[in-house]
């Protein structure tokens, strides 16, 4: 007689702490999974339109899970090598996951498609740096001085290329 009341007293605990435990859960993250759910639905509706990856790479970007919105906005410039948004995603995805050669493989893909984009690009000047192309750094901090010279962490960015080059 006791296994079985004890059986039903376990079942009960499992019940209820399955249901605190998802009471403890934020609106944000019941909105994020469902958003995450959405997302994955739609790519695999149609894995070959890029909407779908780019959703998802961002929220899983603003959800800092970094890695997954890489292989997102890597799946998107398969679909579409021309597509400049994502390589310059792709390439910001890379850096804060600490990928900086890829980073630098992506902005370099972004700036063949957009060339006139390259002295605006400090974020590529700052994965050279933590790539350890100092000299290439220091390069494209010099670039991006030309179209903002009031932007002070580019002076700090290009000294400490520069220190670091010589």
């Amino acid at each position: 007689m006791r296994k079985p009341i004890l059986l039903l007293a376990v079942i009960v605990y499992g019940v209820f702490v399955g249901i605190s435990m998802h009471a403890h859960l934020t609106q944000a993250e019941i909105d994020y999974a469902r958003a995450l759910a959405q997302a994955t639905s739609e790519i695999k509706q149609s894995p070959k339109h890029v909407q779908g990856w780019l959703r998802r790479a961002r929220i899983y970007s603003d959800n800092r899970v970094y890695s997954k919105a890489a292989a997102d906005y890597s799946a998107v410039v398969k679909l579409d090598p021309k597509h400049a948004e994502a390589w310059q995603r792709l390439g910001e995805e890379e850096f804060k996951a600490g990928r900086m050669s890829e980073s630098i493989k992506a902005f370099d893909a972004y700036l063949k498609l957009e060339p006139s984009q390259k002295p605006h690009h400090w974020q590529r000047g700052i994965s050279l740096y933590y790539a350890r192309r100092f000299a290439d750094g220091k390069q494209q901090f010099e670039l991006h001085q030309t179209v903002n010279t009031q932007d002070v962490e580019n002076a700090v960015w290009h000294f400490l290329c520069t220190v670091r080059a010589d």
